[in-house]
C-alpha cells in the first residue's frame, strides 16, 4: 500500500512538471533569452524584442526538428519522432505534445481550418483538435499522398502519387471515426476523386467554392469543392512549365486569386474562383526560390539571382521607391519571416534577420542568429518566430507592438477602448460656476413665468 502511494505521488510530481515546464519556459512578456541564443544587445538595436520562448517535447539525444507550422492561433512543432507539440501563438504556452503515429514514421507538415489540425504519416491522415490534441479520426488514404493537404472548414483535398486528388468530408471521416459506419446517405468515405495524370509537387489551395491545383507539367485546374459539382473541374490552363514554388492565395478583383511561379522565371496572378482568368504575368530574371507573401497589395517574392522584390498586385509590377524611382529590391535574401506597417523582416544567406524599410527598402538593422536556422514565413501576422533543432521557440515583435497585428484576418483585432481624458484636479473650482448660475437663471425663469394663484 505505501508503494502504491508513493508510486501516485511519483506520477503526480512527474504530470506537475510536464505542465509547469511550458510556462517556466516561455515568457508572455519579454526577458533573458538564454545565452548561446540571439544576442538581447542587437534586439534592443533593431528595436525589437522576445514576446516569450518556450520548447517543444522532444528527445534532445535522438530528435531533431522536422517541421515548424503556424496558423492564427498556434504554432505547431513536429520531432523527428512523431512527437507534435502545439503553442500558443500569442503566449508560447503548450497546449498540447503527443505522439502521432508511428515513432520515427515519415510524415508530411501539419495543416489546419478553424478547429482541426491534420497530421499525414505514411498513407493515413490524423485529426485532433487543434486546441486541446484530442484525437478525432485517422483514416487509411485510398493511396500514397504526393504533398499535405489543403483544408478548409468542411473538407480535405489530399493529392495521391498516382495523380489524383481525393475529396473527403470532415463530418464524414469523425462520424466513421465514432461509429464505425458511414452516415446515413453517404455512400463511401472519399466523397469525389479528381484525375489529370501528372502528379502534384504543392499543396492544393482551397478557396471559398473551389480549389486550385497546379500539376508537375505546368497544367493548373480549378475544381468545385462544394455542391453537387464537387470534384467536377471548372477550368484548365496550360503554363506550359512546371510550377516551382508554393502557391499564394489572395483576394482578387473577381473573387479568389492566386500567385503562381513556374519554372520558365514567369509570375503569374490568376484568378480560380469561376472566371479561370490570368489577371497578369511578370518576366523574372531569374527562378523564384522561396515561399511568397502578400500583404494588403504587397507581394514580396524572393529569387535565386536578384533577393526581394515588392510586387503591387493591382497593377502587376514590382514597386517603384518614391524617392529615387528605383525598384523595390532587396539582394542575398533566402526567406521572408514577416511584415509589420512600417518594416519587412526576412532572412539573408548568412542567417541574419534584416529589419528592411518597408517604403524605401533601406537595411535599418540586423541580428546574428546562431542555431535558430527554423524559420516560419509568417503571412498572417507580424510576429516572428525562430526555431533551433533542438525544438526551442522563440518569438520577436518590435517594441510597443503589444498586439500582433492580422494580416488575413483584421477582424481577430482587439478592439481598444476610447477613454475619456481625466479632469485635471488642480483646475479652480470657479470653472463650475457657470453651469450652477445656468441652472439658478432657468430655476428663476421657470418661477417668472409660473401664473400667480
Amino acid at each position: 500500500m505505501a508503494e502504491t502511494q508513493k508510486m501516485i505521488r511519483s506520477i503526480r510530481l512527474i504530470l506537475a512538471m510536464t505542465v509547469l515546464f511550458p510556462v517556466i519556459a516561455g515568457f508572455p512578456s519579454g526577458g533573458a533569452l538564454q545565452a548561446e541564443d540571439i544576442s538581447e544587445t542587437d534586439l534592443s538595436t533593431a528595436k525589437v524584442h522576445p514576446r516569450w520562448q518556450s520548447q517543444a517535447v522532444m528527445n534532445s539525444s535522438r530528435d531533431r526538428l522536422s517541421f515548424f507550422t503556424a496558423d492564427v492561433d498556434n504554432i505547431y512543432i513536429q520531432s523527428s519522432a512523431g512527437v507534435v507539440t502545439a503553442l500558443n501563438a500569442d503566449t508560447g504556452r503548450k497546449l498540447w505534445a503527443s505522439q502521432i503515429g508511428l515513432n520515427d514514421e515519415s510524415s508530411l507538415a501539419a495543416v489546419s481550418n478553424d478547429d482541426v489540425l491534420l497530421i499525414t504519416t505514411g498513407p493515413v491522415i490524423h485529426a485532433v483538435n487543434k486546441f486541446t490534441g484530442n484525437e478525432l479520426f485517422k483514416f487509411r488514404l485510398p493511396g500514397q499522398p504526393s504533398t499535405p493537404p489543403a483544408v478548409d472548414n468542411g473538407s480535405l483535398y489530399v493529392p495521391l502519387l498516382d495523380g489524383t486528388v481525393a475529396g473527403m468530408s470532415l463530418r464524414t471521416l469523425e462520424h466513421q471515426e465514432r461509429f464505425g459506419t458511414l452516415p446515413p446517405g453517404v455512400a463511401r468515405a472519399v466523397a469525389w476523386r479528381f484525375v489529370s495524370g501528372d502528379p502534384v509537387s504543392f499543396s492544393p489551395i482551397a478557396g471559398t467554392e473551389s480549389i486550385a491545383i497546379a500539376k508537375d507539367k505546368g497544367n493548373f485546374h480549378s475544381i468545385n469543392s462544394q455542391g453537387i459539382q464537387a470534384g467536377k473541374s471548372i477550368f484548365q490552363l496550360l503554363l506550359k512549365s512546371p510550377v516551382v514554388a508554393p502557391m499564394t492565395l489572395y483576394p482578387g478583383p473577381a473573387g479568389d486569386t492566386v500567385l503562381v511561379a513556374t519554372e520558365d522565371h514567369r509570375l503569374h496572378s490568376i484568378g480560380f474562383s469561376k472566371s479561370g482568368k490570368i489577371n497578369w504575368t511578370y518576366p523574372l530574371t531569374s527562378t523564384i526560390s522561396a515561399p511568397m507573401i502578400v500583404v494588403g497589395d504587397d507581394a514580396f517574392v524572393i529569387t535565386e539571382r536578384t533577393g526581394l522584390t515588392k510586387f503591387s498586385l493591382s497593377g502587376g509590377v514590382p514597386v517603384k521607391i518614391p524617392d529615387n524611382g528605383k525598384q523595390w529590391n532587396v539582394p542575398n535574401i533566402e526567406q521572408m519571416v514577416a511584415v509589420s506597417k512600417d518594416y519587412v523582416y526576412a532572412m539573408d544567406i548568412t542567417n541574419r534577420l534584416l529589419k528592411i524599410n518597408r517604403a524605401s527598402a533601406e537595411l535599418e538593422h540586423h541580428v546574428t542568429l546562431n542555431d535558430h536556422t527554423f524559420r516560419l514565413s509568417n503571412g498572417l501576422t507580424d510576429r516572428i518566430f525562430l526555431a533551433t533543432a533542438s525544438g526551442t521557440v522563440v518569438c520577436l515583435a518590435e517594441d510597443g507592438s503589444d498586439f500582433a497585428t492580422y494580416h488575413q484576418r483584421p477582424g481577430r483585432q482587439p478592439l481598444m477602448p476610447e477613454l475619456q481624458d481625466k479632469p485635471d484636479d488642480s483646475a479652480p473650482a470657479t470653472e463650475e460656476t457657470p453651469d450652477t448660475e445656468s441652472d439658478s437663471d432657468t430655476s428663476d425663469s421657470d418661477s417668472e413665468s409660473a401664473p400667480s394663484p
